[in-house]
């Protein structure tokens, strides 16, 4: 017994020892193959690649659209055959019909088993009366035919027509909400007796939508009609934009010329995109299909896969850049001083400055005509430790203005739509703090095109002003021979910068 528990004590002593060696070596390798991906310049055709990718995701929802559409349309369909169906339409339309709440449960159940897809079924008579609906909105026990609700795409369309046929989107006001319907004549012996009606909301199309696996922060894929209108949800706004909001952009006049595309352009919100488009059909109705993400973000995502490549080149073109030099002038009005290791917050009608920027890093946040804060930070900040002995050895010494800035900010003074407008500038004499710095900054959603490093490896010093009345952010260079003034709106962003070091076509 003995020989056998010590037996089996050796091996299972020796499969220990072998997963703790293969976790040893994927722990090893782990930092290695990370290395290697952020240290490493980008290749391909980032254009291309982004296209690719959004393609592949507009054909997905497209298919996913036409699918449930298909299904519906097919349920639609066969209520014209559905024998429980006609025994309640033949029933309620009977003139000496009286309310039964029985039936009229028995009907509801019935809708709700074998027709829940659908918001509504209207039971329409040969005059357009709705003689009876499932939600007995507005329209119910009203005629189709007169008044406000004849000049609806539903009136318009029962009128003229006999077959089974879609209407596409419309404001719909008993309803309140825009609403397409399915239309499926009713015959006895060749006679028509009226219609049913089902109608669809939006909800569906809008969930399917709403799903933006692999678009990332920015990007969306949404619908637009022959008029132009949007037929989903804009995850950019705030209220509903379906039939509110009109789409004429180039993406959308190139899919009604060309029925299908890809171009960067200016998006329904005046930001560069990529855009994907698609006419395609449905039941006799044209819809545009689009797939788009903010140009921004695809650059600054190149960027965090190349990390190392990147701060290295945007500190040697920054370097080499030609500086555009103004007289140091003296700047009238109230102004609040920032001292080393502190940081301030002013709004319109103070400024901020802070002076004797030498070893150290000053950040300015900006949203122009609203605030802005300035840091003076030392080099005992996160900003400056890369590696992980120097931070433990600093420990409760070592400081995060950087961070903590950033969650102040979106956390008390933003919304999340602003977020686009918030600048950063980044002001040292050095690169020591450009990597980190930057890195903290677009791990909490801002781009590359928000962020300006204004560096002079040339100067002892700099004095930084941030005026928020004008949006300006001005550092005052000085050397043992000279002082001059540079403006942040003068030097390129970060987003640029990355755009010519991989001489992507701006």
């Amino acid at each position: 017994m003995m020989r056998i528990k010590t037996r089996l004590k050796e091996r299972l002593s020796g499969k220990v020892v072998f997963v703790i060696s293969a976790t040893t070596v994927i722990a090893l390798m782990f930092p290695v193959i990370f290395h290697l991906v952020v240290n490493s310049k980008p290749r391909g055709d980032i254009k291309k690649a982004t296209f690719s990718r959004l393609e592949r995701i507009r054909e997905t929802k497209k298919q996913e659209i036409a699918d449930y559409f298909s299904d519906v349309q097919k349920l639609a369909s066969g209520i014209g055959d559905d024998k429980m169906m006609l025994k309640f339409f033949n029933s309620l339309q009977q003139e000496n019909y009286k309310a039964d709440s029985n039936f009229e449960y028995e009907i509801d159940k019935y809708y709700v088993d074998e027709y829940g897809s659908f918001y509504d079924i209207l039971f329409i008579d040969s005059k357009g009366y709705v003689f009876h609906s499932i939600k007995k909105e507005s329209d119910y026990q009203k005629n189709l035919f007169k008044g406000d609700l004849s000049r609806t795409k539903l009136a318009k369309k029962l009128k003229h027509k006999r077959d089974e046929y879609f209407v596409d989107y419309e404001f719909y006001s008993p309803s309140d909400e825009p609403a397409s319907f399915f239309v499926v004549p009713l015959r006895e012996e060749s006679k028509h007796i009226g219609w049913f009606v089902l109608q669809c909301s939006t909800n569906k199309v809008n969930t399917m939508l709403a799903d933006r696996e692999g678009l990332a922060r920015t990007g969306e894929v949404y619908l637009v009609n022959k008029e132009k209108m949007m037929l989903s949800d804009s995850r950019f706004m705030e209220d509903s934009t379906i039939l509110k909001l009109k789409i004429d952009t180039s993406a959308v006049k190139e899919a009604l010329r060309n029925k299908r595309g890809e171009a960067i352009i200016r998006d329904y919100r005046g930001i560069r995109v990529f855009s994907s488009f698609k006419e395609f059909g449905l039941f006799g109705t044209s819809w545009i299909i689009i797939a788009e993400i903010d140009e921004d973000e695809v650059i600054t995502e190149q960027y965090k896969k190349h990390k190392k490549y990147f701060r290295e080149e945007i500190g040697s073109y920054l370097a080499g850049r030609k500086y555009v030099k103004h007289a140091p002038q003296n700047v009238s009005g109230k102004k609040k001083r920032v001292d080393m290791n502190e940081f301030a917050k002013s709004t319109p009608g103070t400024a901020l400055q802070t002076s004797g920027v030498s070893d150290c890093t000053v950040v300015a946040i900006l949203f122009p005509n609203k605030f802005g804060y300035l840091a003076h930070v030392s080099p005992t900040d996160e900003i400056y430790l890369s590696d992980t002995f120097t931070r433990l050895f600093l420990g409760e010494n070592k400081s995060d203005f950087l961070g903590g800035l950033i969650k102040r900010v979106t956390y008390y003074d933003l919304r999340p739509c602003e977020l686009k407008k918030l600048q950063f500038v980044i002001i040292a004499s050095h690169s020591d703090s450009l990597g980190n710095a930057v890195d903290k900054i677009v791990a909490n959603g801002i781009e590359l095109a928000n962020i300006r490093f204004l560096y002079n490896p040339n100067a002892r010093g700099a004095n930084v002003l941030l005026d928020v009345d004008d949006g300006s952010v001005e550092v005052e260079w000085y050397s043992k021979n000279s002082v001059f003034l540079e403006y942040a709106s003068e030097v390129e962003d970060l987003g640029t910068v990355v755009k010519k070091i991989i001489r992507y076509d701006i």
